[in-house]
């Protein structure tokens, strides 16, 4: 955690803001640091993690925060006469002082982190790319601008931003802009800070659609392939900083094998001092298709690596008397407490501090087949329909759906396409506040029909990049990253930007999706991983929680929050859960819809003070009458 008030004048800074920050709950009882400077007052702590918040003073210039920059020679020869010596958090703040925006777009690797000069009166702020690292702000009276790693601590009042919570419930992302707290603002991915005569001026140093647009040269299969390997080998060595002390989430899937088996790779061939110190793998205890440890164990084995296993326990048993105090609602956020806290146990018991995940794989390599609306845009109608019979026929699947989806859908008029697609995963879920939706226009901001929306021609270009700006909103929050120093190897931005320029055709293969990353690692991940056909899925796992807590979940939808704000109609959402869905191809997607009602009802509920110790024992007292009940029932 880091937080800091600043007087834009250079006056004394708030004495009340102490105050604040040592009687939240997040940092009661722990050890944190002050600083003062003229104008400005900072505290960082409790620290956690390979790279804990700082603060770095020279002279007049104070830097708060948080940074791991990757290309530091990079950034000293930029500065020209910067101490070789200096840190990344102080370099990060020399580059935004001295070099504005265009020094902070140049910065690669993890950070967010306020810059305070005190001779000049100079206030900057500036986050990463793509939003590893949090930073809010807000400006509580004139003159004065408080910011934090946690939105929580800057809050006012128990009011709540009521679009947030309802784009939240929605399924839809909320405004990058925005949080939970009215007078909160959140620093958006890939932007920087400034005021000018005491207001805010938020300006982006990237964006998707510029960095698609950059011309690039024209390369072999051959070529793009080494490419990808050599930048994501770049990527994890940049990330394994310590190798005993780093960690890696081990999925069983092609974009996690891929990390944990580079970073081995690199170390067997000396291009590393240390491989990853040990893995953690998810394990499905009711055996659904979320359990992967057949290719997980094949990683293993093949490197001889160290493996941690955690039930996967998406419920929230395990946690009802001591729930988390996260800082703002996140979907799954409590549904995945339990597990994620014995992945922080089993990592910090073995002395490690950072862990490696595979999130974004799927944003860069797994591409779409809207190619097949491109080619029939630009008149190739019947190489679209030898193609889409040829992979009808490979997949053993209808061409007339092939074609439904991947070129009548996207081709259509944007109204016409809201009328024929009616589905659940389209459509915002019917308990959420009709008023709402018209009000916040979330039917517009919902379901798969974002992705059709791009230009004619240019469709499979236009669903890339809409899931490459998606990644600041799937990073979530959770006990792992309070606790751990999360790393994400695909978002090393060279990577990315080189991804934005593949064309379909290396990504989108029958039988053969992410084919470049896939022919990238050949030879690195075992091939029974590199070759394997689709992956893993929890969505029987979220059924199978939904009925096993539905009497805890109607409970506290007796005193919904989220109702008293009129954000859902909890009778509706009762009726839905009485319907029992479990054997109708919906089950997964209501499932999914109710969990992330639960986690936002349960985190205004906790910090409400709602739940307690005492509410915990009577949950768990009705659960457990339940399931005595059904045992008793069972074996009459």
């Amino acid at each position: 955690m880091f937080a800091g008030a600043v007087r834009l004048d250079g006056g004394p800074p708030p004495l009340s803001f102490r105050t604040v920050i040592r009687g939240a709950p997040y940092c009661r009882d722990h050890p944190l640091h002050w600083v003062t400077a003229d104008g400005l007052i900072a505290v960082v702590g409790p620290e956690h993690g390979a790279c804990p918040p700082a603060i770095v003073r020279s002279g007049p210039v104070t830097v708060v925060g948080v940074a791991r920059i990757d290309n530091r020679a990079e950034m000293l020869e930029l500065l020209g006469d910067a101490d070789p010596g200096i840190g990344d958090l102080g370099l990060a703040g020399e580059v935004a002082l001295r070099r504005g925006t265009a020094g902070v777009a140049r910065l690669l690797g993890d950070f967010a982190f306020v810059v305070w000069e005190a001779d000049t009166r100079t206030l900057i702020a500036a986050r990463d790319t793509f939003g590893v690292k949090q930073l809010y702000y807000a400006t509580p009276s004139p003159g004065v601008v408080t910011f934090s790693s946690r939105a929580e601590l800057l809050a006012q009042g128990d009011d709540y931003n009521i679009e947030y919570l309802a784009a939240w419930v929605s399924y839809c992302a909320p405004d990058p802009a925005s949080t939970v707290y009215p007078r909160v603002s959140a620093l958006p991915a890939a932007s920087v800070l400034r005021f000018e005569h005491g207001l805010p001026r938020v300006a982006s140093y990237w964006n998707v659609s510029d960095a698609q647009a950059q011309g690039v040269d024209l390369r072999s299969e051959t070529d793009q392939v080494d490419a990808v390997r050599q930048l994501l080998t770049d990527a994890v060595r940049n990330c394994v900083t310590d190798g005993p002390r780093t960690w890696a989430h081990l999925s069983g899937g092609l974009d996690s094998s891929s990390v944990v088996s580079t970073a081995q790779w690199m170390a067997s061939k000396g291009a590393l001092p240390d491989g990853v110190g040990g893995t953690v793998s998810f394990v499905d205890p009711i055996g659904t298709a979320a359990d992967e440890r057949w290719y997980s164990d094949a990683v293993v084995a093949h490197y001889g690596i160290r493996n941690v296993l955690i039930p996967h326990q998406l419920d929230r048993w395990a946690i009802l008397d001591d729930l988390p105090r996260f800082d703002q609602p996140c979907v799954c956020s409590y549904t995945v407490a339990a597990r994620d806290g014995g992945v922080v146990d089993a990592v910090t018991a073995a002395g490690g501090s950072t862990l490696l995940t595979g999130s974004g794989g799927d944003n860069l390599f797994l591409g779409t087949m809207f190619f097949f609306a491109d080619w029939v845009a630009r008149g190739r109608v019947r190489d679209a329909l030898r193609e889409m019979v040829h992979r009808a026929a490979i997949g053993r699947v209808s061409f007339w759906d092939l074609a439904y989806q991947n070129v009548v859908l996207p081709l259509i008029p944007s109204r016409l396409r809201q009328l024929v697609v009616r589905g659940l995963e389209s459509s915002v879920p019917p308990w959420v506040s009709a008023g709402l939706v018209r009000q916040y226009r979330l039917n517009q901001r919902v379901g798969s029909g974002l992705l059709y929306s791009g230009p004619a021609g240019s469709k499979y270009e236009f669903a890339l990049a809409s899931a490459v700006g998606a990644i600041p909103s799937i990073l979530g929050s959770g006990v792992d990253r309070d606790a751990l120093d999360i790393r994400h190897p695909y978002l090393h931005r060279p990577l990315v930007e080189f991804a934005l320029h593949l064309p379909a055709a290396m990504c989108v293969r029958p039988h053969a999706r992410k084919w470049v990353l896939r022919e990238s690692m050949r030879g690195i991940v075992p091939e029974v991983v590199r070759t394997r056909v689709g992956k893993g899925n929890a969505g029987g796992l979220t059924v199978h929680s939904l009925l096993k807590e539905s009497r805890f979940i109607r409970a506290l939808l007796n005193e919904s929050m989220l109702g008293a704000l009129g954000v859902i109609d909890p009778e509706r959402l009762k009726a839905e859960l009485d319907a029992n869905r479990r054997d109708t191809e919906d089950a997964e997607v209501v499932s999914g819809m109710v969990e992330s009602v639960v986690d936002v009802e349960l985190w205004l509920q906790v910090r409400s003070g709602r739940w307690g110790p005492e509410v915990a024992r009577v949950a768990r007292d009705q659960y457990n009458v339940s399931r005595t009940q059904k045992l008793h029932s069972k074996h009459a």
